[in-house]
């Protein structure tokens, strides 16, 4: 019996040659504290360790393995990126626990924290009690407040597997959706299929418990909120109130990327996350904008046979610095006209104007309209934002 359309869709989106040449140049690694050899955390290393590292948290239904296009490109721009994978924990302190003591494990005393909805949401935990430790937050589709996504935990101990993951797939996009819009779901599906009962119901914990932000120790002027105006899990009353908390963050808005942006329109974020380091991190500021040898390798074929991959050591060597528009995206707060840092004018198709000191490719077009498949809503427990 050959497999659906569907599954040999997410197989394909697996067998993409940027992803398989992030695997075989980054080592997936693993580290447990504790007494309880359960809770294992993976993560990815790469990059100049002299570097401030840029940590990056995953949503509830994403992996370690959904930041590999931020890898591809960054790392060759001078990047430090940790991206990691967390254990199954029942609440926010133990994962704040755990979180702190793998920074210890890693050796890194400050970082930057990327979010991504849920990964968010616990990005502004940790910086509430180990603020010291953070120089800045950047948050993807995230959201400030759960109160209105809470939930009765004990019905994610005794649901089965497939209600909970459905829980979770109910929220995607469906519809006619764009090529790189709908292979971003694809692979987050996938990545879904790859997480056990115990995993994804302590994820639907930690969306759905009761927790307070409070007043993270981050400057707000060190915080970049990144929203995509398409399509979106994440309520806009919650969107807007995390705007609200912090005024004055800068806020970038993308026209298109859905839920995983990152995955859906990379160049744009990549774009952003690199204009964010500057302005936060003395290290990245004045740096030059080169391509990436590790995203100009994926244009290359990758043999079908992987070699093992090596460890984490220091970045690949960018190559010539090249300058193209940059792809089109929005920020609110943009640089006072006449300054001697103001870049020139670019013209915008998102809101409000662009603030970047980098220029990228634009995302590439839509090739076709393609709709995935998504399983139909039916009684199961309550998932929130995804």
């Amino acid at each position: 019996m050959g497999q659906s359309p569907s599954s040999e869709k997410r197989k394909k989106a697996l067998d993409d040659a940027d992803y398989r040449l992030f695997r075989s140049t980054v080592a997936q690694q693993k580290a447990c504290f504790g007494m309880d050899e359960t809770k294992i955390w993976k993560y990815f290393d790469f990059g100049p360790h002299e570097a401030t590292p840029l940590v990056c948290l995953h949503s509830t239904a994403g992996t370690a393995d959904c930041f590999y296009r931020q890898f591809n490109e960054l790392v060759g721009r001078g990047v430090r990126l940790v991206a990691v994978q967390f254990p199954a924990y029942s609440t926010h302190d133990e994962w704040i626990q755990g979180f702190d003591e793998l920074l210890d494990h890693l050796h890194i005393t400050k970082c930057h924290l990327l979010g991504a909805s849920l990964g968010g949401f616990l990005a502004m935990l940790y910086a509430r009690f180990h603020g010291s430790r953070l120089g800045s937050l950047f948050l993807v589709n995230s959201f400030y407040d759960n109160a209105t996504l809470r939930a009765p935990l004990d019905q994610f101990d005794f649901s089965a597997s497939f209600l909970l993951k459905r829980s979770i797939l109910k929220n995607f996009a469906t519809g006619n959706l764009e090529e790189r819009i709908a292979d971003s779901v694809d692979f987050m599906v996938d990545m879904i299929d790859s997480l056990s009962r115990e995993e994804v119901a302590s994820r639907l914990k930690l969306n759905c418990g009761e927790a307070y932000v409070g007043t993270p120790q981050v400057p707000e002027e060190n915080i970049t909120i990144l929203e995509t105006l398409d399509y979106n899990a994440v309520p806009e009353g919650l969107r807007a109130q995390l705007r609200e908390r912090f005024p004055g963050a800068k806020v970038v808005y993308m026209k298109t990327g859905g839920d995983f942006p990152y995955l859906a329109r990379p160049d744009e974020v990549n774009m952003n996350i690199m204009v964010h380091l500057r302005r936060v991190d003395e290290y990245y500021r004045g740096r030059t904008v080169a391509a990436s040898s590790v995203a100009a390798s994926s244009a290359a074929s990758v043999p079908s046979t992987i070699a093992p991959a090596p460890a984490p050591a220091t970045a690949p060597a960018p190559a010539a610095p090249v300058f193209v528009p940059a792809a089109a995206v929005a920020e609110t707060a943009a640089p006072a006209p006449g300054s001697p840092t103001s870049p020139p004018p670019i013209p915008s198709t998102a809101v409000g104007d662009v603030e970047s000191s980098a220029e990228l490719p634009p995302a590439a077009p839509a090739a076709h309209v393609e709709e995935p498949s998504a399983p139909s809503p039916t009684a199961e427990p309550s998932a929130g934002a995804d």
